[in-house]
């Protein structure tokens, strides 16, 4: 979820959840007669290696989560409005999630990001002397284009370490470490494209890349919304305010409405319209971004 139902009538209706944790994500699977039922991913209880930036589930509970009998669980709300405009400003997600737990959120710095990603790296035009790709004038190229337009950060994406398995040693070709202190002389951060896998492999990372004076972390491939995927969520939340505080969460397989107000400082998802398929699916992405706005408002990158 969410989920935005087109009535064909005078009406739309909303559904999705508030106030997620410790408990997977609920989907809805059409029964094929104008109706629907709630379907949750099992417990994961074993794992096997698939490959750098997933693992495969080789045995799954018969339940859907073990947590506290005496918690609160995951809100499921309704929004039904005559006027798309309406679902936009809904801000039920916000009303229904447990309140914010950080003390001091004046660190929290709203930002534009500049993506390498989407055109591979490649920029061209009359001022591009160089030759273009991961490389270190590449990024230095992207980091002057966010400088002069004031767009606060850039995403270094794959490509920015020798390995996805390994976060310490970045790639020789980027110059990771000349492109932060470039970055500070331009007032641009620097974002780190890493999988969840080497975070949860690496856990310790978040101390060293805020020594090396890395702004945050994109996470992706995640792919799943069990109970254990959501927890990761929540375990990074908790390491970053007392770190770097920052980061993106990519190719979740649902979208969990997770506790945003109690981690302000993990606001972000992929919610850009899913931007990186835009291209061939630009009508279905149009909708997409709608559902998605309903439950997280639009890339908020954080800054300590």
């Amino acid at each position: 979820m969410p989920v935005l139902i087109d009535t064909q009538k005078d009406y739309k209706i909303l559904i999705s959840e508030s106030d997620l944790a410790d408990y997977p994500c609920m989907f809805l699977k059409g029964t094929g007669t104008n109706g629907a039922i709630s379907v949750f991913p099992k417990a994961p209880l074993a794992f096997a290696e698939n490959s750098d930036r997933s693992v495969k589930i080789t045995q799954e509970a018969d339940y859907i989560a073990k947590t506290k009998g005496t918690r609160n669980y995951p809100w499921r709300y309704f929004v039904i409005s005559k006027n798309d405009k309406q679902l936009i400003e809904n801000t039920m997600t916000y009303k229904l999630a447990e309140k914010n737990q950080l003390q001091d959120v004046s660190w929290i710095k709203p930002g534009q990001v500049s993506w390498e990603w989407w055109n591979d790296a490649s920029p061209y035009g009359p001022d591009v002397n160089f030759v273009s790709g991961y490389n270190l004038d590449t990024y230095k190229y992207y980091i002057d284009f966010a400088s002069k337009f004031g767009i606060p950060y850039i995403i270094m994406d794959e490509g920015w370490a020798k390995s996805t398995r390994d976060p310490y040693t970045p790639n020789p070709k980027v110059d990771l470490h000349e492109l932060i202190r470039y970055g500070k002389e331009k007032n641009v951060g620097i974002v780190l494209w890493l999988t969840w896998l080497t975070v949860e492999n690496n856990f310790d990372l978040f101390k060293t890349f805020n020594e090396w004076g890395v702004k945050g972390l994109k996470i992706d491939f995640m792919d799943r919304s069990d109970q254990w995927m959501v927890n990761f969520y929540e375990r990074v939340a908790r390491k970053q305010p007392n770190i770097i505080c920052l980061s993106i969460f990519m190719a979740l397989s649902n979208l969990p409405d997770w506790n945003i107000n109690i981690r302000m400082c993990c606001l972000t998802k992929e919610c850009v319209a899913w931007n990186k398929w835009a291209v061939v699916i630009r009508i279905i992405v149009c909708i997409y971004r709608l559902c998605v706005m309903l439950s997280v408002r639009w890339i908020i990158l954080l800054e300590r």
